[in-house]
């Protein structure tokens, strides 16, 4: 597992001053034991290391989409394997400024896509191995400039998922490829409207896709909803809170395991804890609500990032947690 840190704190390698959001990422085991320190090689203010971290059973990738290397927020991203050796960083070529490559990443134990959210053509993905090397790169079939194309990505079982949130006056979208970029399908919410953010997050496991819109507002302004598709473009049903109440945007975050049958939905404003305490809930695949998962402390945001393995093990990130330390320092919480 790894966990990614965008706002702790570095060294500047040329004056040694202290810098803020300089970033880092901690791989860990799955029972939470942490393993290796991952930090920004070329650390510089405001680069938010590690806001999108990916791993598979070899290899991790770190995002440092603010990265200035070729120009100002180009971006960037690094390759380690899982014992944290270095393996290469990657930047493409084809980059401009504010681009932001490694926004987002996805991959299995082959592939790694990595997006660039903000090109001039609304978005592209770049397809590479797990060793850096870049395939090729590609965007949605009719995103233009201003979509996000790349917000959001999930790959696995040869199916890769992107996001779109921004299309279409932020109604949003989700594009289906095969694992060499190949588009296979579109989707869109049913009931989709402007300002609903559909696929501000995806995940797929073996033929089900699970879209995040924390913007709906059927029960309430930014209630949120989730809804499940399978690859083939069926649509099989729309997810939201058991007891939503306006502002809790469920559908932040969203994490699917066909092996257990199950889906997790994060709802990090959720107050039934205190405002912003946070909450996560499962439902199996077919859309039936199985359980919920709670934040305890006001302002913890419990579920701003979740994931679900295929051995039913949880991870629920609280970005506004203090246990450990005061303010923002955050927790991962295993269940």
């Amino acid at each position: 597992m790894v966990v990614g840190a965008p706002y702790d704190s570095g060294i500047d390698s040329i004056t040694g001053a202290g810098i803020t959001n300089v970033g880092k990422a901690y791989i860990f085991s799955t029972s939470g034991s942490h393993l290796h320190t991952l930090s920004n090689r070329d650390p510089a203010q405001n680069d938010y290391y590690g806001r999108q971290s990916r791993c598979s059973d070899t290899h991790v990738v770190v995002g440092n989409w603010l990265d200035d290397d070729i120009g100002a927020a180009t971006g960037s991203a690094d390759f380690y394997l899982v014992d944290g050796t270095f393996v290469t960083k990657v930047v493409p070529t084809d980059l401009v400024q504010n681009d932001g490559f490694g926004y987002a990443i996805g991959m299995d134990n082959s592939k790694v896509a990595i997006s660039a959210k903000d090109t001039s053509d609304g978005g592209r993905v770049y397809l590479f191995n797990n060793l850096g090397i870049q395939a090729n790169s590609f965007k949605g079939s009719d995103t233009v400039t201003g979509d996000t194309f790349g917000y959001s990505i999930d790959l696995a079982d040869g199916i890769l998922v992107v996001g779109a949130p921004n299309k279409s006056s932020f109604t949003g979208a989700v594009y289906i490829f095969d694992d060499n970029g190949t588009q296979l399908h579109k989707f869109v919410a049913p009931d989709a409207t402007a300002g609903y953010y559909f696929g501000y997050d995806v995940a797929v496991s073996n033929g089900k896709i699970v879209v995040g819109s924390y913007k709906d507002s059927e029960n309430g302004l930014e209630a949120g909803a989730a809804h499940i598709f399978l690859v083939d473009g069926t649509y099989v049903t729309k997810l939201v809170s058991p007891t939503p109440n306006a502002g809790d945007r469920f559908g932040s975050s969203v994490s699917i395991s066909d092996a257990q049958d199950l889906i997790l939905v994060g709802a990090p404003k959720d107050g039934h804890y205190g405002s912003d305490s946070g909450a996560a809930y499962y439902f199996q695949t077919d859309g039936t609500y199985v359980s919920r998962l709670s934040g305890k402390v006001a302002g913890q945001l419990f579920g701003r990032s979740v994931a679900v393995s295929d051995a039913a093990v949880a991870a629920i990130g609280a970005i506004g947690d203090s246990t450990f330390n005061s303010g923002f320092a955050g927790t991962v919480y295993l269940m």
